[in-house]
């Protein structure tokens, strides 16, 4: 490969109603695992505000969900996979100046704290750009990044974009959302089932852009040969309920990608009412 990173982006809708944009490895990483990546615009919109980025060099995979008008959530969501990634290609070892410009967390792992300040950096690219046109005003978008060091994952995230961890035993979702149908959920001032309807449910409560500092929810995971790790935006998860994304991605008799594609799938004969990006990553055995 010519770069390090591949990146995905659909664009506008195409005359057939949909365009996809795919990325996939099945090379070995230090960590031993393989990715395939998907965006879709769905059905009922025009643009793809979706971004994913996978920086194989550094084991980096994100997916953000960009929001506002006038192509600025498109390009909120690329400014922002686009700055954690280029955050993680240039860290310079001996500085740690230049490391945590953002400050670190002694609690947090350097993993972690690498997390942080990447996101916060792209929060910064965001709102300075924002800051210099007026129909950019108010753009912002949800981040979920997880980097890969041997069989630990350490995870961060902004928004409602999700990851989750399967395995052939169960599955968990391992982010939290932040949202307010989910502050409602915690709670106990609605149920699961009224969350999925509630017109408020994709009001998020958190994301890059809104404000000068940014709070990233930090989660690490220790997985095991066979384990699976999705990332994804709403697109999915809000038209793809947990138990039949567990029921496709342990079928044993299909590959990653047509995994990947019928959960793609799914979300469309649900109403494909948003864009639709995920990230699959797979550990292989020992």
């Amino acid at each position: 490969m010519r770069s390090s990173c591949r990146r995905g982006r659909a664009g506008r809708k195409s005359q057939h109603g949909e365009r996809q944009n795919r990325a996939r490895s099945s090379r070995s990483y230090p960590v031993k695992a393989s990715f395939v990546a998907q965006t879709d615009v769905g059905l009922k919109r025009d643009e793809n505000e979706d971004s994913y980025l996978v920086d194989e060099k550094n084991c980096v995979f994100i997916v953000a969900d960009g929001m506002g008008g006038h192509a600025a959530g498109n390009l909120a969501s690329r400014v922002a996979v686009e700055g954690i990634c280029a955050y993680f290609q240039r860290l310079n070892p001996s500085s740690s100046a230049q490391i945590f410009p953002y400050g670190s967390n002694p609690d947090l792992s350097e993993t972690a704290n690498k997390i942080a300040n990447a996101v916060s950096a792209a929060n910064d690219k965001i709102r300075q750009i924002a800051g210099r046109n007026e129909q950019l005003s108010g753009m912002g978008t949800t981040v979920v990044c997880a980097v890969l060091d041997d069989r630990l994952i350490t995870i961060g995230n902004v928004g409602d974009s999700r990851a989750y961890l399967f395995r052939q035993s169960g599955y968990r979702q391992i982010t939290e959302d932040h949202s307010w149908v989910n502050e409602q959920l915690r709670k106990k001032l609605i149920t699961a089932e009224d969350a999925r309807t509630h017109p408020w449910r994709n009001v998020i409560t958190r994301a890059l852009g809104s404000r000068e500092s940014i709070e990233v929810d930090i989660f690490e995971e220790r997985v095991r040969g066979g384990d699976q790790i999705l990332l994804c935006s709403d697109g999915l998860s809000s038209m793809v309920d947990d138990v039949s994304m567990f029921e496709i991605l342990t079928d044993a008799g299909t590959t990653q990608e047509e995994k990947c594609d019928r959960l793609i799938e799914e979300a469309k004969k649900a109403g494909g009412s948003d864009n639709i990006t995920l990230i699959l990553i797979r550990f292989m055995e020992e």
